[in-house]
């Protein structure tokens, strides 16, 4: 399956038969199969009709655009083939109370950061960790590669027919795909990686990015290396998503399960002991109703 990355201002897309086109200045460039389409991320002002986004969601072609001053917005679509395969969440008690590993989790980042800061040039001023807006090129690096990696985590939450809104360690938010968070905080340190070797080999470097205010942004010719060597990353995170998730639905299907048999075998036991008990009273109200009619008419030597 591939992913069909699209980062100019005029393309336009249309719906050629089963296949997806792409035009620029009017002019045809090409075409995807959909069967052949998993997934499709826009960076840049992409024209596309509602008739078109129907069609992907019928097809299960996820959608990830960035919008808004600097790309600082979002916005996801799953295919309905995906969502109609959620199923019913079941709440799993941590072994630690939540707050307890929150402040374990808070605590390791903040030191796993104060390390990390060392791995790269003072010129990149990376001190720690910064978003919305990210201040320097580390961070923006960062934030687009967690943006990704947690897109691909809702999708993989849709395909085992999870809610990627319910999750166990991050707290529920409006807008907030809190199990997809769960779910990619044990895989940052590979994006983490990855960043650092695009700088470590000068595929990234200070002038591949704009300062606008607050925010460093990745430029065109930047976003051209981190899109191609994002995908060679992205293959073998998808297949470690899949599996989790899909381990993470059985099980959860398993207990609810269990749960649903003890339920009702303490349903079936209660209506059995309602059902005695109605036997019994229905019996003794008829044996007091046989003797108030005996002592109206007094059986042989009652005087």
């Amino acid at each position: 399956m591939t992913t069909l990355y699209l980062d100019r201002r005029d393309l336009s897309l249309s719906l050629e038969g089963r296949a997806l086109a792409l035009y620029a200045d009017g002019e045809r460039q090409g075409t995807v199969p959909l069967h052949l389409l998993e997934r499709v991320v826009m960076r840049s002002s992409v024209q596309i009709q509602s008739s078109l986004l129907a069609r992907l969601a019928d097809a299960g072609v996820g959608m990830l655009a960035f919008g808004g001053r600097n790309a600082s917005k979002i916005a996801t679509m799953q295919g309905r083939a995906h969502i109609e395969r959620a199923q019913a969440r079941i709440a799993v008690a941590a072994i630690l109370p939540v707050e307890t590993l929150r402040g374990i989790e808070g605590a390791a980042a903040a030191a796993y950061f104060k390390a990390f800061t060392r791995l790269f040039p003072d010129s990149l001023e990376f001190t720690g960790r910064n978003r919305r807006p990210p201040r320097d090129p580390v961070n923006a690096v960062l934030s687009l590669g967690y943006t990704l990696l947690h897109f691909e985590a809702v999708r993989a939450c849709y395909v085992a027919g999870l809610d990627p809104i319910i999750g166990y360690f991050h707290e529920l938010d409006f807008a907030r795909e809190s199990l997809a968070s769960d779910l990619i905080e044990p895989l940052r340190p590979k994006v983490d990686a990855w960043a650092w070797e695009l700088f470590r080999d000068r595929h990234l470097r200070e002038d591949h990015f704009a300062r606008e205010g607050d925010a460093c942004l990745l430029g065109k010719a930047g976003r051209q290396h981190f899109f191609g060597g994002f995908e060679a990353l992205a293959r073998p995170t998808r297949r470690l998503l899949r599996r989790f998730v899909g381990k993470l639905a059985a099980g959860l299907v398993q207990a609810g399960t269990t749960t649903a048999g003890a339920i009702l075998g303490i349903w079936s036991r209660a209506r059995g002991r309602r059902s005695t008990a109605s036997w019994v009273s229905s019996e003794e109200s008829s044996m007091t109703a046989k003797t108030t009619s005996g002592s109206t008419r007094c059986p042989v030597g009652c005087r």
